[in-house]
């Protein structure tokens, strides 16, 4: 069995006076972070990490969970004015495909929660 290469993957250097440098991480971009975490369909783009206690996906970004379909509505088209919520059309809480959003508020969104709610107990009791 071959020994484990341990050989560091970033070279630190040593500043020449000796004094502590601070420490500088390598940082990725949220894109470059972000979609290996999505599966594509022809359909629902799936979240496939953590979810929030009610099924949406979470991601970090600067050090602050945010929902990952906000995070991919504003990565593909633009920044979501405040105040407004995203609807998913789909219906599927971790699917973070933008086509499958709508910009409204929290008025309308709760209006059609409610709505589809009645029609999925309206299809289940007949």
């Amino acid at each position: 069995m071959e020994e484990p290469d341990n050989t560091p993957r970033f070279k630190l250097e040593t500043p020449k006076d000796n004094t502590p440098r601070p420490y500088k991480s390598v940082r990725k971009s949220v894109e470059s972070r972000f979609w290996p975490k999505v599966e594509r369909t022809d359909g629902c783009w799936f979240w496939t990490r953590a979810t929030d206690t009610n099924g949406y996906g979470v991601f970090g970004v600067g050090g602050v969970q945010r929902s990952a379909h906000r995070v991919a509505y504003e990565l593909l088209v633009g920044p979501i004015t405040d105040g407004l919520e995203i609807d998913h059309l789909c219906l599927v809480k971790n699917c973070v495909n933008p086509d499958h959003m709508e910009i409204v508020t929290h008025l309308e969104n709760m209006r059609r929660m409610h709505l589809t709610k009645a029609l999925r107990h309206d299809r289940i009791n007949t």
